[in-house]
């Protein structure tokens, strides 16, 4: 059920403020991408660029912007980043990486000034090591991009060697509201299964 709330309270949010920009991105457990927490959420942030004016994304967009293709190729899309300079030959692998992230935090916080941001990522404790790492140069003070996250987990779901680096990540969130959900029961389930039918 932790998937469907989420989905039916963004569903709401944007109905009640068309104006929020709605980032998603799910981890599944057998899929073996980088980023993978976030490469819907980059995906959804393309296809909202391309919504924009040329003029909009200009001023979106920081002039390094060229090295957020190189990390995430999908981005590539959008014209304003993909006739970008390209960044310098000489960058090793862990400084495009930097710039990349930097550059993703620049334009997510350029947009956070102009609407409202929400991030939701859906099973967080099946990521990996590259999104914990992106998640915290988002996240870090100061002036982190002004947004909400929401991230599912289940009971369990983290792997023990994950556990410190997940905590260390979400200790950076300003304000936690965690919200439990509990099994239905059985008088619940037989008044939602009433309901359905």
């Amino acid at each position: 059920g932790k998937s469907y709330l989420v989905r039916k309270f963004l569903d709401r949010v944007v109905a009640a403020h068309p104006e929020v920009v709605v980032l998603t991105g799910r981890c599944h457990e057998r899929e073996f991408v980088p980023y993978k927490g976030f490469d819907g959420i980059v995906d959804d942030l393309a296809r909202w660029l391309t919504t924009r004016t040329a003029a909009e994304v200009e001023a979106l967009v920081p002039t390094w912007g060229s090295c957020l293709t190189q990390v995430f190729p999908v981005l590539d899309r959008v014209e304003t980043i993909a006739n970008a300079l390209p960044p310098e030959r000489s960058l090793d692998p862990q400084q495009l990486r930097a710039r990349a992230f930097a550059a993703l935090r620049a334009l997510l916080g350029r947009i956070a000034r102009r609407w409202r941001l929400v991030l939701a990522i859906d099973d967080l404790p099946r990521t990996d090591a590259d999104s914990l790492a992106l998640m915290r140069e988002l996240l870090r003070p100061p002036a982190a991009p002004a947004m909400l996250l929401v991230a599912t987990l289940r009971d369990g779901a983290v792997m023990p060697d994950a556990a410190p680096e997940l905590s260390a990540t979400l200790a950076l969130v300003g304000r936690v509201e965690d919200l439990h959900l509990e099994a239905l029961t059985a008088d619940a389930a037989r008044a939602l299964a009433t309901h359905l039918a």
